[in-house]
């Protein structure tokens, strides 16, 4: 069970929320969960000037935690950013970049970005 819901099944048995309240908060924690599920982080690497990528990774920001926790035991200076905030932030960003490189020395044009899988 998640921790959201735990928390709104403790406002129901401490009687601060009625039945049909918490129904209506499980309910919202639910579609938030499967629209959280449907975000990717995005980058890709093309050459300036050209419009298909060399490079095109997409990472379901689900994953992308455990990424970061590993990430996190190589690289010793990740050990204090709050890694679950960084990827609620990436969350309630939206769609679209978040943030475009050029490196006109190598020619090279990187984006990133998050994006929603539509059905």
């Amino acid at each position: 069970m998640s921790v959201a819901i735990n928390k709104i099944l403790k406002k129901l048995d401490a009687g601060e929320i009625n039945s049909e309240e918490a129904h209506q908060q499980i309910r919202a924690d639910q579609q938030s969960e499967e629209t959280r599920n449907n975000h990717f982080l995005r980058i890709q690497v093309n050459k300036i000037g050209e419009d298909r990528p060399g490079v095109h990774v997409r990472i379901p920001l689900r994953m992308l935690k455990v990424g970061l926790d590993i990430g996190a035991v190589y690289a010793p200076e990740l050990k204090d950013l709050d890694l679950r905030q960084v990827i609620d932030d990436l969350h309630t960003f939206g769609d679209g970049s978040i943030i475009e490189v050029e490196n006109i020395k190598e020619g090279e044009h990187v984006q990133i970005s998050i994006d929603r899988m539509v059905d």
